[in-house]
């Protein structure tokens, strides 16, 4: 199954960045996405959704972990980094069904139903957003009750573009857009100087979407 829709028009002040750039060694040294998915669970049958995927730099492993009865949405705003996300799986015929492709910015997914999620990824995605909060808000809208969120972003004030240095988090930030939602916090993760990584995990008892959004609309009327 894929998605040919358009990302909306808030999308095009988001940053992208380049194919190359996502690849780096370094990037994945600094980040070791998969150790911390093995600590956020990650299992066969499970529904895992990668926001800002980029080039699917994790995704043949999601693959392997979720296995034949498991799916993964491979969602980001540059379709170039989801063509060359697809070149990796070399076109088997295979995962065709498993893999749903989003060409979407991470701030407004209506494709993906609400509460359908196992496992949703964040890795370096808020730094690169200008609607954070929406897409805050929609990272915990996907979730299942009991459904995790591995978020990870830098702390870095890189002597890079004014546009990027705009967009940056901060620890501040992010504790305010965490208390957006009634998260649970799940222990051993990385909470260092430069780069943040928490495993969020959505309450068995959480409100509906209708009651928990409702203020949150509000505010992005406002």
């Amino acid at each position: 199954m894929s998605s040919a829709s358009s990302p909306p028009a808030h999308a095009d002040s988001d940053r992208r960045c380049p194919s190359w750039l996502l690849n780096l060694p370094m990037r994945r040294s600094l980040s070791p996405m998969r150790r911390w998915l093995e600590r956020c669970g990650i299992g066969p049958g499970e529904t895992v959704a990668d926001l800002g995927a980029g080039t699917g730099m994790l995704l043949p492993w999601i693959l392997e972990r979720v296995g034949d009865s498991g799916t993964v949405w491979m969602v980001d705003i540059d379709p170039r980094n989801l063509m060359a996300a697809r070149m990796k799986l070399g076109g088997t015929v295979r995962f065709a069904e498993r893999v749903r492709w989003l060409a979407h910015s991470a701030a407004a997914l209506p494709e993906i139903s609400t509460g359908s999620i196992d496992l949703a990824v964040s890795f370096g995605l808020l730094c690169c957003m200008v609607e954070k909060e929406k897409a805050v808000d929609e990272l915990y809208r996907i979730l299942k009750p009991g459904g995790r969120a591995l978020v990870n972003f830098h702390c870095l004030d890189l002597p890079i573009s004014e546009r990027a240095r705009a967009l940056r988090m901060t620890w501040e930030r992010w504790q305010r857009l965490r208390a957006r939602a009634p998260w649970i916090t799940e222990p051993g993760l990385s909470h260092g100087r430069w780069i943040h990584t928490e495993c969020l995990r959505k309450p068995t008892g959480a409100p509906g979407p209708e009651r928990m959004f409702r203020s949150s609309s509000r505010i992005h009327q406002e």
